[in-house]
């Protein structure tokens, strides 16, 4: 059964192969050396509570979709990407970003998880519009709110369910 979406929303879809064998320092890496992106902080705990799961190479469509004036919590994120028919696929997400190594100039994305003690982690990737400099953070979101404004806000994303 389908849920009822939270929010109304804007959505960017991209169809990417992915290859979930690559390791997540890997994949920071090249978006690091590759896409000019600085990485400013990584918490080595949030990094090896990463969602991985080795499944060879595959062809997935990523739908990333828009909080925009509205604040939510992790759970409101998870039942939006749930009506919208979306899994979470954090390897997708991050493979649009090394494909597209602009996208997160037009589109400030975030990854987010659970790790094993129920504690809300994420992976950034966000332009500074005054700066022009791309950054990656990774780690704890404390207060497990996201905020939105009416002139932006993060997009989140998921891959369509099979």
């Amino acid at each position: 059964m389908k849920r009822e979406l939270i929010w109304d929303t804007q959505v960017v879809i991209r169809r990417i192969r992915v290859n979930y064998n690559r390791m997540l320092l890997q994949e920071l890496d090249i978006l690091e050396a590759l896409g000019g992106k600085k990485i400013i902080f990584i918490n080595p705990e949030v990094l090896f509570s990463f969602p991985l799961e080795a499944k060879g190479e595959q062809e997935v469509e990523v739908v990333f979709f828009h909080l925009i004036g509205h604040k939510a919590t992790q759970e409101e994120i998870n039942a939006q990407r749930e009506a919208l028919g979306l899994v979470e696929d954090a390897f997708a997400q991050l493979a649009v970003n090394e494909a597209d190594l602009g996208f997160a100039d037009k589109y400030d994305n975030a990854i987010t998880w659970k790790d094993d003690n129920g504690r809300s982690c994420y992976l950034s990737m966000l332009n500074d519009p005054e700066t022009c400099e791309q950054y990656i953070f990774m780690g704890y979101k404390p207060n497990n709110h996201w905020f939105g404004t009416s002139f932006g806000g993060w997009w989140f994303a998921g891959a369509r369910k099979a």
